[in-house]
């Protein structure tokens, strides 16, 4: 069943929707804030049973293996997620850039546990209409593998991505988030698609934790500061909105722009067209 949080004069209510979209009796909570208001919105879904089908569970590769929705397309609340925004199979997460990628808790938030890397995600599948389905190994040696064995088998955990802050792009009109490069992946009590936004500073941290390597395709990663400095003519591509893509300011954003220019999301065939003669121009 969803919930939503409704602000009726200086007070955030939680209702029970029904299908229709319409609140059901009285609210399930009143509070002074909106995001005292979330956290019980919060609660109260993950105890929904259709939360339950998000939960980790124990793959059939055996002893540390897991699987789930790692990456859910849209969302319980009006088919958006707790934040307003949803994934979808438009959404570019840039796959190729690893092999594997680092198993966190919390997005190391957790104060005891930290950014400590608990296991790998293996393999991910797209899952038409679902999302990104993904399997991952614990670290039976990690410290934690017991504690969070339990919550597992409890039902009490749940997938949650991580991603670079400056690189996301998301359609401010529709909440559709169109670019996510996808970072790490963390086990969290409290689902939340992006519940955690990953710096490239902190990223790199996550990479050497996990011991993956820094390849071209990451070095070739700009900061906001450097991208700012660039003009438009150092992009392939400028979509309508004034949105910059695929730098090719260099040999490595030229090489970074190949292997990613069938993987972006263009306006037109027109658009496309230009972005790739642009960069061939400059290879």
């Amino acid at each position: 069943m969803p919930y939503k949080v409704i602000h009726e004069g200086d007070k955030w209510l939680v209702h029970k929707m029904d299908d229709e979209g319409h609140p059901m009796g009285k609210p399930m909570g009143e509070h002074d804030t909106e995001d005292e208001a979330q956290a019980q919105m919060r609660a109260l879904y993950a105890n929904e049973d259709k939360a339950k089908t998000w939960t980790v569970k124990a793959a059939p590769e055996g002893q540390g293996w897991i699987e789930g929705l790692g990456i859910p397309f849209g969302g319980p609340f009006n088919g958006r997620d707790l934040d307003r925004e949803f994934f979808s199979q438009h959404t570019e997460f840039a796959f190729d850039w690893f092999t594997e990628r680092p198993l966190l808790y919390h997005h190391g938030l957790d104060n005891d546990a930290g950014i400590a890397v608990v296991g790998r995600v293996k393999t991910w599948e797209t899952k038409a209409d679902l999302g990104v389905w993904t399997k991952a190994q614990l670290d039976a040696q990690n410290e934690y593998f017991e504690a969070i064995k339990k919550l597992i088998e409890e039902g009490k955990l749940f997938f949650s991505s991580g991603a670079m802050r400056h690189l996301v792009r998301v359609n401010s009109k529709t909440g559709e988030v169109m670019r996510w490069p996808w970072v790490e992946l963390s086990l969290t009590p409290t689902p939340s698609n992006l519940f955690a936004e990953v710096e490239m500073v902190e990223a790199q941290k996550h990479f050497k934790a996990a011991g993956l390597e820094w390849t071209e395709e990451t070095k070739a990663i700009l900061t906001a500061a450097e991208r700012n400095e660039l003009s438009d003519s150092d992009f392939a591509y400028i979509d309508s909105e004034g949105g910059r893509h695929l730098p090719i300011h260099d040999e490595a954003h030229v090489r970074n722009a190949l292997a990613r220019f069938n993987q972006t999301q263009f306006e037109s065939a027109d658009a496309k067209e230009k972005a790739r003669r642009k960069k061939a121009a400059g290879e």
